[in-house]
């Protein structure tokens, strides 16, 4: 079997689902109205599946949609997880910048460099700091 649920409620209610393998990975699923089509997204901050669903669609359809993504999803995490390193240097304007993880909310810029959220992918936020 390559899906198992995590909670008890009938399959096409919305929810966490486990793709099976090992090791597993947890998926949101959600049903939305205004969804015309079946939508699965890999978030670069926190690396969390979410696969959206019209909802009327069979759930049996959305399984079959999910088990032929699945390889794309582990490659998505396993490119997420190379960026991810908290710790390092970046380079603004030619000068080094230090990169270390802190008890912030966001990204911070000090004297000493940039200051990340711990336990959080910094690459990804980096990225989008810098640009």
């Amino acid at each position: 079997m390559l899906f198992r649920r995590t909670s008890s409620a009938p399959a096409p209610d919305p929810g966490l689902y486990l793709i099976g393998g090992d090791p597993g990975l947890p998926v949101t699923v959600r049903r939305s109205a205004q969804a015309r089509r079946l939508t699965l997204r890999v978030s670069r901050l926190d690396g969390r599946v979410t696969l959206t669903l019209p909802a009327r669609l069979p759930w049996a359809q959305a399984q079959a949609f999910l088990a032929e993504r699945t390889p794309w999803v582990r490659d998505q995490l396993a490119r997420a997880a190379a960026q991810a390193q908290p710790e390092g240097q970046v380079l603004l304007r030619g000068q080094p910048l230090a990169v270390t993880p802190g008890p912030v909310r966001r990204l911070t810029q000090t004297a000493q460099g940039l200051i990340v959220p711990q336990g959080q992918p910094a690459g990804a936020r980096v990225t989008a700091w810098l640009r």
